[in-house]
């Protein structure tokens, strides 16, 4: 190859947001990975026995789970991980945890897991982040405090809502989160915003937009190192970024999703999650009328 050519191409490769290696194509796959209409917002993980489990909303009750050998065949647990407090006889009317829900889960540095969750105070109420503890990935207690709230003295910056998201663990031992949320007195959708903590409890804001109009994220470590975040815009699209510090993010991009009769997806029902099936491929996971479906490259 000419060398003027050969260095066109490295250059192309380095300065571009695309990534090779996350595809942007996506094909349904047949059947439901959870077939109650009742199931959303998964968030998949890789246990210490070599399953998968699936944490999801069960709506008006908490968090639910199943368990997978191969991340497409799905067998729900019984029982809830975590229970919203509208089902606790000693429930004080107001209290944050009414309902409990769209769970997503960090593995701690003691090998406990922690759920962050997004809380209520009552029925169509504004959300605030709060979290839960386990030592196993299955029981799971309330920590003491809010992670995220909300209101006219919270902050700086102020918001008014805080819900659905991801975190990791950044290199130096810190944490990031990327989750939905709204400025105070901001009536337009959500959009993702950025924070950072020490410690996983206490959360510092220091992005409030870095994706206008987006919410729901997932996050995901790709072979090269680099972080994909796949969050869905309105209701319009599923988009794509990337980032290699996780502070940092490239400007999103269209994924193209397709049912299984090949047709192009218009309705994006979003709360999605990845995770990396047996073979290394990717599977995503989503919200569907009948619960949650899943797609692949």
């Amino acid at each position: 190859m000419d060398v003027s050519l050969l260095l066109s191409c490295l250059l192309a490769a380095v300065g571009s947001d695309d990534d090779e290696n996350f595809p942007t194509t996506w094909r349904m796959e047949k059947g439901l990975r959870v077939a109650d209409r009742r199931a959303l917002a998964p968030d998949v993980h890789r246990m210490d026995d070599g399953t998968y489990r699936m944490y999801y909303t069960v709506t008006g009750e908490g968090v639910g789970s199943a368990k997978s050998a191969d991340g497409l065949d799905w067998t729900v647990e019984k029982g809830y991980r975590i229970r919203g407090l509208r089902h606790s006889a000693s429930y004080v009317r107001g209290a944050i945890g009414f309902d409990l829900g769209h769970p997503w889960l960090v593995r701690l540095p003691d090998k406990r897991w922690r759920m962050y969750l997004q809380a209520s105070t009552g029925i169509d109420t504004p959300l605030r982040i709060v979290s839960a503890i386990s030592r196993d990935g299955f029981d799971f207690e309330m920590e003491p405090g809010i992670r995220i709230d909300i209101g006219a003295s919270s902050g700086p910056p102020a918001i008014s809502f805080a819900g659905h998201g991801r975190a990791w663990r950044q290199g130096d031992g810190s944490w990031t989160m990327v989750f939905s949320g709204n400025l105070w007195r901001d009536m337009h959708p959500s959009d993702i915003m950025l924070a950072t903590s020490r410690d996983g409890l206490a959360w510092k804001i220091v992005d409030t937009c870095l994706y206008d109009d987006g919410h729901d994220p997932t996050v995901l470590r790709l072979t090269d190192g680099r972080l994909a975040i796949v969050f869905a815009h309105l209701r319009d699209s599923l988009q794509v970024g990337f980032s290699i510090d996780g502070l940092k993010w490239s400007a999103a991009r269209k994924i193209e999703i397709f049912g299984t009769d090949g047709k192009a997806i218009e309705e994006i029902h979003g709360d999605v999650a990845l995770m990396r099936r047996p073979d290394a491929g990717l599977r995503l996971m989503s919200n569907d009328p009948r619960g949650i479906a899943s797609f692949i490259p």
